[in-house]
């Protein structure tokens, strides 16, 4: 081939390229392969209801007595009780403060369209707490009082054990309320 030739198919394969290069579709990009989803973490066991139930569930190991057995699991129950009123006090605590609100003007905000008491923002306010002043305590949730319900609980069947039971119920029971804890905070972080 001259060299004349080669120039003119260099020219016209130049001229071409682009053109059909053009109108291809890219090149596939190399794809990773997807990342399957993580397994689901496997349900972790149930824990007791209480921590009495907990002592209770190693009987064979603090070598309970049938009678002990039965006392703790009488007292659990009374737990049990307390639990419940003291659920539905806060149910019915909450039902009052929404049927308040609903019935309160504007849907429960202050009356006589937004003034305060005492003048205005530069007046005094009724309640207002200055310098030196403590604030209110806070309210104990419902988890935090059935929380110190069981621990009362706990201590109430102490007097039905010997000192060796004593000590290991008080671990049992307080590993118990570890993995309590442990579970309300990683099902929080969810």
């Amino acid at each position: 081939m001259s060299p004349r030739r080669r120039r003119l198919s260099l020219l016209i394969l130049l001229a071409v390229c682009p053109a059909t290069c053009a109108d291809a579709p890219p090149p596939p990009a190399s794809v990773a392969p997807a990342a399957s989803p993580a397994p689901p973490e496997p349900p972790l066991p149930p824990l007791p209801r209480s921590s009495i139930a907990a002592v209770v569930g190693h009987r064979g190991e603090l070598e309970l007595s049938d009678e002990q057995v039965s006392a703790l699991e009488e007292r659990d129950r009374e737990r049990e009780k307390e639990d419940a009123a003291l659920r539905d006090a806060v149910e019915k605590k909450k039902k009052q403060a929404q049927d308040a609100k609903a019935a309160a003007p504007n849907g429960g905000g202050p009356a006589g369209g937004g003034r305060m008491r005492g003048g205005g923002m530069g007046g005094k306010l009724k309640g207002h707490m200055g310098p030196g002043a403590s604030s209110p305590a806070r309210e104990e949730s419902l988890e935090d009082r059935l929380d110190a319900n069981d621990t009362k609980a706990c201590l109430d069947i102490e007097a039905l054990l010997n000192e060796g039971q004593r000590e290991q119920a008080r671990e049992i029971a307080s590993d118990y309320r570890a993995k309590l804890y442990e579970r309300r905070d990683a099902t929080r972080a969810k």
